[in-house]
């Protein structure tokens, strides 16, 4: 029987999320910031080159064998990159390989580092699952996640629970066959292609994206549960040039 990897989950905190970001290979020009209103924010850094949405997460849990399945019928999509989730609690280290991978945020990968390496095993690949396996043993990207994870402010819970967290990346996209930029909804159980669309000059946090967090966030209040934090990924402008 094929248990799965569980790592310590990521805290919804921008500056972990940067160090990681960071460990994991791309240039210190971008960071993760808090995202404090459904609003457009005059005062936020822009261009957003993607948002990471936390909600809850109050599904049943999953036994190793209904995962397994999930993954090995993950269907594959040569439009977006895109890795279905077999490590349990990864849900924001699969958050910020999806922001990166697709969107502008790419270009900023340093060479010869976790990403790059992750980047050209996979760019051979046709197969989703064959895709999350290659995350599944690589090394370098669980010893820098797990470092990270168990250093947040809250306690690692035991790897029988769920953390009670999902993690959304919302990332513009242009789609090659039409040409148009589309707004990509991705978690570890699939990479949805919205009917959002943005013109050239509209970022992550422009309004059709938003419009598409304040539809979840709907749906929270709907259950009783406004619990939810949102992040940007955008460029540091503290850095001197």
């Amino acid at each position: 029987m094929t248990t799965l990897k569980h790592f310590p989950p990521l805290e919804s905190d921008p500056e972990l999320f940067t160090e990681l970001l960071h460990r994991l290979g791309v240039d210190t020009n971008l960071k993760f910031i808090d995202i404090l209103s459904l609003d457009i924010d005059p005062d936020v850094p822009r261009p957003a080159l993607a948002l990471i949405f936390i909600c809850p997460y109050d599904l049943p849990r999953k036994s190793d064998e209904e995962v397994l399945e999930r993954v090995a019928k993950s269907p594959f999509d040569p439009r977006v990159f895109w890795v279905p989730q077999s490590i349990r609690e990864a849900c924001g280290l699969h958050a910020i390989l999806h922001s990166v991978y697709n969107s502008a945020a790419r270009k900023h990968i340093l060479p010869n580092t976790p990403l790059s390496r992750l980047l050209e095993r996979a760019s051979t690949l046709t197969s989703s699952p064959e895709i999350a396996r290659i995350l599944e043993e690589d090394s370098e990207i669980e010893e820098a996640h797990c470092s990270i994870g168990r250093r947040g402010s809250t306690p690692v819970p035991d790897a029988s629970v769920n953390a009670g967290g999902q993690y959304l990346a919302f990332v513009p996209r242009e789609d090659k066959t039409t040409g148009k930029r589309v707004v990509y909804d991705i978690d570890g159980t699939r990479a949805r292609r919205t009917d959002k669309e943005l013109t050239p000059d509209q970022d992550a946090l422009s309004e059709p994206v938003l419009e598409l967090i304040r539809e979840y966030v709907k749906d929270l209040g709907a259950d009783g549960n406004l619990e939810f934090s949102l992040m940007a990924l955008v460029e540091d402008n503290t850095i001197p040039e």
